[in-house]
């Protein structure tokens, strides 16, 4: 496959610090418009959902600007070097207890990075947040990257006329110390990408 296109969908998995903090997930829908206390959410899995169905995803796909989500949603807005974003990037922190963060990208897409949770619990998490929603949402190719320390999977959705790919990275079984343990970025495209062909990538 073009091992360039896993580098560029890979860069937010960038190094932070781990933690072994436990929580499960319940599927649902949402909008800006609903307002709960996601200030007091400590459990990073459903911090990391709200962070993906609240704000990423329909912000994406419906092509609408990320901030008045944020916003809406009363996240705390953090300075871009807290999760060693660019300094064009917008970032707010889903509640203030959580480490569970949202990048409003410069070129328009919406990262949700987690600094401290179970990995192996953010994953499936997000699949199934993601495949919930109603604009059909396929699952793409998923594999290891170059060095081998990153599972990643990408899913995809035609959105009019452009498409959607969204890419979740989660650390494999021989990551260093102190990898990111969950790192999503959904991103409009004008074309098909091609990690959106079912099966294994080539290397």
């Amino acid at each position: 496959m073009n091992r360039r296109l896993w580098v560029a969908i890979g860069l937010a998995a960038v190094a932070a610090s781990p933690a072994l903090a436990r929580g499960g997930f319940r599927g649902g829908g949402g909008s800006p418009q609903h307002k709960p206390p996601w200030g007091e959410v400590v459990d990073p899995v459903k911090a990391a959902q709200i962070a993906l169905r609240e704000v990423c995803l329909p912000a994406v796909l419906d092509a609408r600007p990320i901030e008045p989500f944020a916003k809406a949603n009363r996240f705390v807005r953090t300075p871009p070097k807290t999760v060693q974003a660019a300094r064009d990037d917008k970032v707010w922190q889903v509640g203030v207890h959580a480490k569970v963060y949202v990048v409003a990208r410069a070129d328009g897409s919406c990262s949700a990075l987690v600094d401290s949770g179970p990995a192996d619990l953010l994953g499936p998490m997000a699949e199934a947040t993601i495949l919930e929603r109603r604009e059909g949402i396929a699952r793409g190719q998923s594999g290891p990257d170059d060095a081998g320390h990153l599972r990643r999977t990408v899913y995809c959705s035609a959105a009019g006329d452009t498409h959607v790919l969204i890419s979740v990275a989660t650390p494999s079984a021989g990551a260093p110390r102190g990898t990111r343990p969950f790192a999503a970025t959904i991103s409009r495209t004008p074309t098909l990408s091609p990690l959106c062909a079912v099966g294994r990538p080539s290397v």
